[in-house]
Order: C-alpha cells, then sequence, then structure tokens
C-alpha cells in the first residue's frame, strides 16, 4: 500500500467520524424538540456506511 492510498483510507475515516459526530450532536440538540419547522415531529437522525472495497492497481 503506497503511502498516498493510506492517507486516503485515514481521510476517509476521519470524514465518517465527523459526519457520526455532526449527526449525535445535531440529535443531542433536538432532544427535547417536540416538532419540526414543518409542522411533523422530530426523528432522529442516523448516520448508515457502507465500505468500500479498495481495488489495488
Amino acid at each position: 500500500m503506497n503511502i498516498l492510498r493510506a492517507f486516503d483510507v485515514s481521510a476517509s475515516a476521519l470524514v465518517a467520524q465527523k459526519t457520526r459526530m455532526n449527526t449525535i450532536a445535531s440529535n443531542m440538540a433536538n432532544l427535547n424538540t417536540t416538532r419540526t419547522p414543518e409542522g411533523g415531529p422530530y426523528r432522529r437522525r442516523d448516520v448508515v456506511g457502507c465500505g468500500l472495497q479498495l481495488l489495488h492497481a
């Protein structure tokens, strides 16, 4: 594995973790919210990740 590919993998993991933490923070901030601006109930958000297989070139 070359060094640039290792950086790509690390950066991808950091982006995924940032998305996860932002979603958790949003859910916590809206913990006591009973409805959205549109009038519907607030629904928590979940992060769904998918793994991608790296192709060796």
